[in-house]
């Protein structure tokens, strides 16, 4: 327990700092240091006193992160004695006198008498060798992970891409109609999940995406490439925040699409200005979907839900998913459905 503390109740606070696990350095008003407790002397290795500010750096052997020696006056406690500045968990490397090397972070603040003169400077400080060792580890295999998953994403994109081709390279060869219709609805789900895998190859982020967007933009470019009148409109709106996890946002996506299909199929043959609108909303962490469109409706004593087969089964599983309450509305001036559930949580 190096010290220069002389008198009786300054002897009893050094041998009470002595035990403490955290390093403690105390100056003198010029910073010439006057105590060195035991964790503080393992630490560096080495104990010396009246070590002035301007050789704090050599006499301790003190590095910036960079390893590069540390000028002196910057140190924490150069600046909490010097200039009366607090300094919070600051690192530097300590170079021990065997040539091992450690993290320390410490807190550097000055100390005043009963007047509010500055009487000297306290550092506390303790080994973060393991903790930011372990930090930099962490840092590395989130790393990695987001590099594979982003690989991932891409080559499952692909993958998609390909199963999409081949699919409309095989409805070329049928000549049912309504086969035909079952082969397009189906490159439509698939390009769906294309679409998802796309955006978060695009964003870089792997298990969230921003529906709205996504939502906008997949049923433009459907509506385009399925819509046999060239007038179907899209009325989209959105409200709140609509980030989401991967598994909910697909969810969404296939449930709309499969509306979609279902009015572009049944809804418009009799329309003037055939026009969809949907509207997402996330107010207090409960999403709301209004779809609806402006069609023929359903008529008295139909059943609600003018889809059938393979759609239909289609929205009540991605529905149950979603653990959505449904409300389904219709009559002679179109058709619609509303969808009410929790946003899950995204983590991290």
């Amino acid at each position: 327990m190096p010290t220069r503390f002389k008198n009786t109740s300054l002897s009893h606070l050094a041998a009470a700092l002595d035990q403490l696990c955290e390093g403690v350095i105390v100056t003198g008003p010029t910073g010439a240091l006057q105590f060195v407790n035991r964790a503080a002397e393992e630490l560096h290795g080495v104990s010396k006193l009246d070590v002035e500010p301007d050789d704090y750096a050599e006499a301790y052997q003190l590095l910036t992160m960079e390893g590069e020696p540390y000028p002196s006056r910057e140190l924490p406690l150069a600046r909490a004695v010097l200039d009366g500045e607090h300094i919070r968990d600051s690192h530097w490397r300590i170079r021990r006198p065997d040539g091992s090397e450690i993290v320390a972070v410490g807190s550097a603040h000055p100390v005043t008498d009963e007047t509010g003169e500055r009487i000297g400077a306290v550092l506390t400080l303790r080994d973060d060798t393991e903790r930011l060792a372990k930090a930099e580890e962490l840092a590395e295999a989130i790393k990695l992970k987001e590099a594979l998953l982003f690989e991932v994403n891409h080559r499952v994109k692909n993958t998609l891409q390909l199963v999409s081709s081949l699919i409309n390279l095989q409805s070329k060869r049928i000549e049912d109609m309504a086969a035909q219709d079952s082969m397009r609805n189906l490159t439509s789900r698939v390009n769906i999940l294309t679409g998802i895998h796309q955006r978060l190859y695009e964003v870089g982020t792997h298990d969230r995406i921003e529906i709205s967007n996504y939502l906008r933009g997949f049923l433009t470019s459907s509506l385009q490439a399925l819509a046999e009148f060239d007038t179907v409109e899209l009325d989209f709106e959105a409200e709140g925040d609509l980030v989401l996890p991967v598994d909910q946002a697909v969810s969404i996506a296939l449930l709309m699409n499969e509306l979609m299909l279902n009015s572009l199929k049944h809804a418009f043959h009799d329309t003037a200005e055939p026009t969809i609108r949907v509207a997402i909303r996330n107010r207090e962490g409960r999403i709301r979907i209004d779809y609806s469109d402006n069609g023929c409706g359903i008529a008295s004593g139909e059943s609600k839900s003018k889809s059938s087969g393979i759609g239909i089964m289609l929205v009540s599983s991605l529905a149950r998913q979603l653990r959505a309450d449904v409300e389904e509305t219709g009559g002679p001036t179109g058709y619609g459905m509303s969808l009410t559930f929790a946003a899950a949580e995204v983590v991290g």
